[in-house]
């Protein structure tokens, strides 16, 4: 047990470097042409919003923004997709072929003739069906037009929170709109106004969160599903998860972990937790159960491992005004009680007060005192300790 848990820390230390690494690698081979039509790629965006038909099913419309406020600043959408409707017709025929699903990425640029590209799927695989006893083929998969615009920066928010300081309207973000139907060419038949209604609909459920408290709500994730017959929401699906605020609700519970070592007892010392924690406005709580890892040699010089694993409850304010990537104070306070002992390193009944941390990015430094009596002590014994920790939130 000792040997796994010390082999999981390293495990999720290594993969995190691996992982960073990785994602470098990928955004430095990434491609004009992904930049300018791929990216976002699809589906990743914190709010997104999906408008089925339940009497049509291969009829779908999927939202993707970065932050609700993006609702305040856009175009108008029903003639972006007229002009759509008008360029894609010269094309017409060769989308009647049954055999090849595709993606059309549509981009809008203002004061530029709209620029897109067409990917071709063309399937491994015929799939058939009998129609008036005649074999004809049969289209499985589903074809896409996913138009591209760009949104202005109209909030103050990101001078503060983003890592370059970024005033208001120094960054333009994509606003995505996808277009799902069974041809490319049904897509001439969907009603003039779709997606203005659409928009109308999402912006009923959304409009005190886009004009109250704007800092606060641009971090917010924001999911919906509709029928765009009767307008109903389904609370359905990625709705529920832990970490998605569901249309805009300011407390967000979320799972999460954190590692890295600790000086306790004139030691280095590793730390393992994981707990929940919960946001609202102006603090996160937080419970976790942190094991911690003491190492020694035995008499035969072998490493062992000691675990003192601890109960935790703390309370922390973030501070909205700080950048992330700058190093600042954060006001916190948690208190822990030893609930696993191994070894001498500790005393039996042993308690734990972290105080307010200095943070940089996801890194911790944070002071502890621990108090405990030993065996044959009158007075409790008080331990300092510098806790390092990298937060996976």
């Amino acid at each position: 047990m000792k040997n796994n848990l010390l082999t999981l820390v390293i495990a999720l230390l290594v993969s995190s470097i691996l992982n960073a690494q990785s994602n470098e690698y990928k955004n430095v081979r990434l491609n004009t042409e992904e930049q300018l039509f791929g990216s976002p790629k699809p589906y990743t965006t914190p709010v997104n919003f999906t408008f089925f038909n339940n009497q049509n099913k291969a009829i779908k419309i999927y939202f993707e923004m970065y932050a609700i406020h993006q609702l305040n600043d856009l175009p108008n959408l029903d003639s972006i997709l007229t002009e759509a409707k008008q360029n894609l017709s010269y094309f017409v025929d060769s989308f009647k072929n049954d055999a090849i699903a595709r993606r059309v990425d549509y981009l809008v640029v203002p004061e530029m003739a709209p620029q897109f590209r067409i990917n071709n799927n063309i399937p491994n695989s015929t799939d058939f069906t009998l129609k008036n006893r005649e074999l004809v083929e049969l289209k499985v998969n589903s074809d896409t037009l996913r138009i591209k615009l760009h949104t202005l920066n109209t909030l103050d928010v990101f001078k503060k929170f983003t890592p370059d300081g970024l005033n208001k309207g120094e960054q333009n973000f994509p606003f995505i709109i996808n277009i799902i139907v069974n041809n490319l060419s049904d897509i001439k038949t969907l009603p003039d106004t779709i997606l203005s209604n659409c928009i109308n609909r999402i912006r009923k459920d959304v409009n005190h969160y886009i004009n109250d408290k704007a800092e606060i709500n641009y971090f917010s994730k924001f999911n919906g599903i509709y029928n765009m017959k009767d307008g109903s929401l389904t609370p359905l699906g990625s709705n529920k998860t832990i970490r998605t605020t569901y249309l805009g609700q300011n407390n967000q519970l979320e799972l999460g972990v954190n590692y890295g070592f600790r000086f306790l007892s004139g030691a280095p010392v590793t730390h393992f937790a994981l707990g929940l924690r919960l946001r609202n406005r102006q603090n996160i709580y937080s419970l976790s159960y942190e094991f911690n890892g003491f190492y020694s040699k035995d008499n035969l010089n072998r490493m062992t491992i000691n675990q003192n694993n601890f109960l935790s409850i703390g309370v922390s304010h973030p501070l909205k005004n700080k950048n992330l990537n700058d190093f600042h104070v954060l006001p916190a306070l948690s208190i822990g009680k030893l609930m696993h002992r191994e070894g001498e390193w500790l005393p039996i009944n042993t308690y734990r007060l972290g105080l307010p941390e200095v943070a940089f990015g996801y890194l911790h430094f944070q002071p502890e005192l621990y108090f405990g009596k030993y065996d044959g002590q009158t007075r409790t014994s008080v331990m300092p300790s510098i806790k390092f920790s990298i937060y996976n939130f």
